[in-house]
């Protein structure tokens, strides 16, 4: 038995290498393909007839846990391991130019040995660094000899000319038109959809946020959160399960996961429904969608862009909704209390407010 651990490392420098919101939002939708897309269509090509409903004792693999830019996975046999692991990195260098994917095998346990899993999660956690660090970064595919122009986004070498806007060309990198093709056109579901969902709205009416934060707002707010502790409850998850046994881990792990993933979901919606009842719509009336653009809302990790004027309004009710949603959750609560933690978990964020073109 071995497992796989797939991360993306350079989430913060993906997002923010350009200040132009539809790329930005672009870049959200690329980061979201490693744990629901890639993974998944890696699986299905090397295991046909894979869904994540696979356990290990009667499957070739199992779909650990997913979510925020990283996945773990359950393989039998070193073989198919490595070659899961080059499907997904080769899928990411082909469709995310410049977001950095690793991956790594761990070293073969027994399944039949109680705590060997939890053992096998921490090191291949730091297995990971070294991995990463050896590997040259994406700036270093991106060189500059022989001379090339320079994209009129990012400041990367540019790949082509493009036609991104009506009567316009203009060079751009790989990664500007990855990003820009994964936020998807006026009409489309792509990336706008996704994100639409998660605050809530329309794929057009989200269009108007995106716009409204690059064109018109005077000051942006940019929030960053994450969950407290989070570190220490999985490097001691071994005390929060009911049974000794890896199959018993497994499950703890991954609803203890999907659970803290749906918490700040819930929290999110929470907070945007109480800024449109403080008025924080856009149009006439405050009617129209809440100017709040979320990025990353995967695992504990939120990152959120927002009109200037409602980001500490946002991130203090994002924070009070966190606590309570976790706290009201018997797959969190459950497991906290086991080890005499709880009941639920708290976060923190630091927010940014600043103009709307500011780096």
């Amino acid at each position: 038995m071995h497992l796989v651990v797939l991360e993306a490392w350079n989430i913060t420098r993906f997002l923010s290498v350009t200040n132009k919101r539809r790329e930005i939002a672009g870049a959200s939708e690329l980061i979201t393909y490693l744990d629901c897309r890639w993974v998944g269509e890696a699986l299905g090509r090397l295991h046909p007839g894979f869904i994540p409903e696979w356990r290990i004792e009667t499957h070739p693999v199992e779909l650990l846990e997913t979510g925020a830019g990283a996945a773990k996975i359950l393989v039998w046999g070193a073989e198919q391991a490595r070659a899961l692991v080059t499907d997904v990195t080769l899928a990411a260098l082909r469709q995310a130019p410049g977001l950095e994917v690793t991956g790594v095998v761990g070293e073969p346990f027994d399944w039949g040995t109680p705590g060997a899993l939890h053992e096998a999660l921490r090191e291949a956690q730091r297995a990971l660094e070294p991995v990463r660090t050896s590997l040259p970064g994406p700036d270093a595919r991106f060189l500059r000899l022989p001379m090339v122009d320079e994209c009129a986004s990012t400041g990367l070498p540019a790949a082509t000319l493009s036609r991104l806007h009506p009567g316009e060309r203009e060079p751009r990198s790989a990664e500007s038109l990855a990003k820009w093709r994964a936020y998807g056109k006026e009409g489309e579901d792509d990336g706008l959809g996704r994100l639409a969902a998660l605050a809530g709205t329309e794929p057009r009416a989200l269009k108007r946020v995106v716009r409204h934060l690059a064109e018109k707002a005077e000051w942006v707010g940019v929030v960053y959160a994450d969950g407290n502790g989070l570190g220490d409850v999985f490097g001691r998850l071994d005390a929060c399960v009911t049974d000794p046994g890896n199959r018993c881990y497994a499950d703890t792990l991954r609803s203890f996961s999907a659970a803290v993933q749906d918490a700040a979901r819930a929290a999110f919606a929470e907070a945007v429904d109480g800024l449109r009842e403080q008025g924080a719509g856009l149009g006439q009336g405050a009617e129209g969608p809440v100017p709040v653009l979320p990025l990353i809302l995967g695992g504990d990790d939120l990152v959120v862009v927002c009109e200037g004027s409602w980001a500490l309004p946002f991130t203090t009710a994002y924070l009070r909704a966190f606590e309570r949603h976790t706290a009201g959750s018997p797959q969190i609560a459950g497991a906290l209390a086991r080890r005499g933690k709880g009941p639920g978990l708290s976060a923190c964020a630091g927010v940014a407010i600043v103009k709307a073109h500011f780096p």
